[in-house]
């Protein structure tokens, strides 16, 4: 049987010591962003496929929505409780 405080300090001690590259961090945040918004996301090959249902609704998207769906999901005010 596995000891809690064990694990958990395991845990903390290996997560103080991450380190990433910028662009990273922002694939990773502008993904997490597409989830808490609702979105799915899937990764095939080397493409990220975000989905989200509309009601089973066929909606039209003006030409700015790209852009403005990027620009909801660049955020990145994170506050990280490590």
């Amino acid at each position: 049987m596995c000891d809690e405080n064990i694990s958990t300090k395991i845990y903390l001690e290996t997560t103080k010591n991450i380190q990433m590259d910028r662009k990273q961090f922002q694939k990773m945040m502008f993904i997490t962003n597409a989830l808490d918004n609702g979105w799915t996301v899937k990764k095939r090959n080397d493409k990220y496929i975000f989905t989200k249902k509309h009601e089973n609704q066929r909606k039209i998207f003006q030409e700015t929505y790209l852009e403005e769906f990027i620009i909801q999901n660049c955020q990145t005010n994170v506050n990280v409780g490590l």
